[in-house]
C-alpha cells in the first residue's frame, strides 16, 4: 500500500512539474494523461474548468450517464465523497477502444477548460 502511495505521489509531482513549466505560455489545446483506475479516478493537480463547473486540484471519481438522448459526465471528489457537479456532454465515435485516459484542454484566461476526455478501454470521446 505505501508503494501506492509513493508511485501516486511522485505521478503528482511529476504532472505538477510539467504543468507548471508550461505557465501561461501555453497556446491551443493539448494533452495530459490521467491515470484512470477500476472506478475511474482521473487527478487534477491544478483547477480545472468543464462546462459551467469548476473543479478544484485533487481525485475525482469520472462517471458518464445517459437521460433520454442526453449525455452527462459527473465529478466525485475522492476525497470527501461529495458530488462535486455534473455537465452536459456529447459522444464522438473513436474506430478504436482507447488504451489510456486523457483529458484535452485549452488555456483560456489563465485557467484551463476541458475540452475532451477519453476513458481507457472506451471506444468514444466525451466532448465538452
Amino acid at each position: 500500500m505505501k508503494t501506492h502511495h509513493i508511485w501516486l505521489s511522485l505521478l503528482l509531482v511529476v504532472t505538477w512539474a510539467i504543468l507548471s513549466a508550461g505557465g501561461s505560455a501555453l497556446a491551443g489545446e493539448h494533452h495530459h494523461e490521467m491515470k484512470v483506475g477500476k472506478k475511474g479516478d482521473i487527478v487534477f493537480t491544478t483547477q480545472m474548468k468543464v462546462g459551467d463547473l469548476t473543479l478544484e486540484p485533487g481525485a475525482y471519481m469520472f462517471q458518464h450517464r445517459t437521460e433520454g438522448a442526453d449525455h452527462f459526465v459527473r465529478f466525485t471528489s475522492k476525497k470527501t465523497g461529495i458530488h462535486a457537479g455534473e455537465v452536459h456532454c456529447r459522444l464522438g465515435p473513436m474506430d478504436h477502444k482507447s488504451k489510456h485516459t486523457a483529458v484535452t484542454a485549452v488555456e483560456e484566461g489563465g485557467f484551463r477548460r476541458i475540452t475532451r476526455i477519453v476513458v481507457r478501454g472506451e471506444n468514444v470521446v466525451h466532448l465538452f
